[in-house]
């Protein structure tokens, strides 16, 4: 399994996935692999039970769980600086 995490309590079946991770492209192309159970896996402790889950995102775009890298900073977005004080007489 890539970035999946399974957990059961009971009868309970908790998933976690990191929405931020990427495992590249998939195998048309298409989308980008966050998380796979690469094909049905069976349930800690429930054999019986499979679980089969792939998350992705469309290809070209930018992960949408990670923020967009931050704008450079330009002479008009720097605060004004202080005037300076006025001589003393």
């Amino acid at each position: 399994m890539k970035n999946i995490d399974m957990k059961v309590e009971g009868t309970i079946l908790t998933i976690t996935v990191d929405l931020s991770k990427e495992f590249g492209a998939s195998s048309t192309g298409k989308s980008m692999t966050i998380a796979s159970t690469e094909g049905n896996q069976s349930i800690p402790n429930f054999e019986g039970i499979k679980l089969g889950l792939n998350c992705y995102y469309k290809a070209g775009q930018d992960n949408p769980a990670k923020p967009a890298p931050a704008a450079p900073v330009t002479p008009a977005d720097k605060p004004a600086k202080a005037p300076k004080p006025a001589p003393k007489k």
